[in-house]
């Protein structure tokens, strides 16, 4: 039975009957005055019970029971409200908080219909037929929200080509390309650095590349650009390609572009054996949510 516009906090239940009429008479007396004492008595009692006949109609009042709603991911957003057939989806609904878990008192006998929503994840609904002690709503990573549509990063390369012996910059190249497309970025720019250089069998050396971005990502992206650059020019057969030489640990990052690097005490040893490096800085465009 629906909650209705009486429900006590406590476990009651009265049955409106002939000896509660006799019980006021008793009290009233049988003269006028008392005869609208009842009346009076009678009319306000009959509202208090929702409108019955309190002379042959049996009322019944409800109690309230307590229920636990619960929810397995933190921060879940719960509701509730009385079932009815013609309601709009979206009205009578009533916050019962937010947390792992809420409890209210509903009225016995009631139904009822109750959601949970976590934050990033899709509402999920219920309906029960009577209140019970607890229910739980249980949310798993098919029930996330999708997120927003996602953004492919640009990455942008500058590399020269430096004589180790004297700093001189040989040649340069620059490509801008998709983040998932370095392959592409990488053999755009070994086809220029070719073409600046006219000897053929020259070694060289890629070096490690500056991180413009400064972020982690960008490290991360220095160095695939840095590798894909390196097989790259030794898939033109055009250069000595030598190992990879990273720098990162004693030259620092805004110098990782300069030439002059190649003067440096700590560099030179790392250096032996190559005569020309490819150097240069890369920068991740548009990072945002992209892979």
């Amino acid at each position: 039975m629906p909650c209705g516009g009486f429900c006590p906090e406590e476990s009651t239940e009265i049955m409106c009957s002939k000896k509660i009429v006799r019980a006021i008479r008793s009290i009233s007396g049988a003269d006028r005055g008392g005869r609208q004492l009842l009346a009076f008595m009678g009319a306000a009692f009959s509202l208090f019970l929702g409108g019955c006949d309190i002379v042959n109609q049996p009322v019944i009042l409800q109690r309230k029971i307590p229920m636990d709603i619960t929810s397995n991911v933190p921060d879940t957003a719960f509701r509730y409200r009385t079932q009815r057939i013609d309601a709009d989806p979206e009205e009578g609904w009533q916050d019962a908080g937010s947390g792992m878990k809420v409890t209210v008192r509903l009225c016995a006998g009631g139904r009822y219909e109750i959601a949970a929503k976590p934050k990033g994840y899709a509402e999920k609904r219920d309906t029960l037929s009577e209140p019970i002690p607890r229910y739980e709503f249980k949310f798993v990573a098919a029930d996330r929200e999708p997120g927003p549509p996602l953004v492919v990063a640009e990455v942008a390369c500058d590399l020269r080509i430096v004589r180790v012996f004297d700093a001189k910059v040989m040649c340069g190249a620059s490509e801008k390309s998709a983040r998932v497309e370095l392959e592409g970025l990488a053999a755009g720019l070994a086809a220029k650095l070719k073409q600046g250089m006219p000897v053929e069998g020259e070694s060289l050396a890629v070096v490690t590349l500056r991180n413009r971005s400064g972020t982690i990502k960008g490290r991360e992206v220095a160095d695939e650009v840095a590798d894909k650059v390196t097989n790259a020019l030794s898939a033109t057969s055009w250069f000595d390609v030598k190992e990879r030489i990273r720098l990162g640990d004693i030259v620092r990052e805004i110098d990782l572009e300069t030439a002059g690097i190649v003067y440096l005490s700590d560099v030179k040893p790392r250096l032996v054996g190559v005569k020309f490096i490819v150097m240069g800085g890369v920068t991740v465009l548009g990072s945002g949510n992209s892979p």
